[in-house]
């Protein structure tokens, strides 16, 4: 048995204006949050595992989401093939 790839798959977290949800200031649960959709994303895929995200931090206001803050974790998905 061996690893192959199903693609690549992101997770996102947002922080939305104060009293509407989001990370506050707590960065490592929003941080766990994106893998955790990066998880669920691969296992949507087939994937029993992903290889270490990369997560970027943005402290910039991001109009298309909604965001005053956002964090973006990248991944890929991997499953067990026969081979």
């Amino acid at each position: 048995m061996r690893l192959a790839s199903s693609g690549s798959v992101t997770g996102f977290h947002c922080r939305r204006a104060q009293g509407m949800g989001g990370y506050g200031t707590d960065k490592a649960a929003a941080q766990q949050s994106a893998i955790d959709q990066i998880r669920l994303r691969a296992a949507k895929k087939g994937a029993s595992h992903i290889t270490t995200p990369q997560c970027t931090v943005s402290e910039t206001m991001d109009l298309v989401n909604n965001c005053w803050a956002s964090i973006r974790c990248t991944s890929s998905a991997l499953r067990l093939n026969d081979d």
